[in-house]
């Protein structure tokens, strides 16, 4: 369910962001140094600002719109 709440995102906004999945296990540098504590989790990385994570483990449940709404918060349209 996750993935597809990932791909849905992806397709959303296809055309205004990339949006990539990465595996945890392999990519283990980036979960340190985003502080990643659950997976699946959304980084955004703009150009000359501070990368901002979505933090999912703040959620006891999350879904699209959640995403949504930080996505916009963070001056994503």
């Amino acid at each position: 369910i996750m993935t597809a709440s990932v791909e849905d995102v992806a397709q959303l906004y296809d055309g205004k962001l990339h949006v990539l999945m990465l595996d945890a296990m392999e990519y283990r540098a980036l979960l340190e140094k985003y502080d990643i504590n659950a997976v699946p989790e959304f980084v955004l990385i703009k150009s000359g600002q501070k990368d901002q994570v979505f933090e999912s483990s703040t959620y006891d449940y999350w879904t699209i719109n959640d995403v949504v709404l930080w996505l916009q918060s963070n001056g994503i349209a």
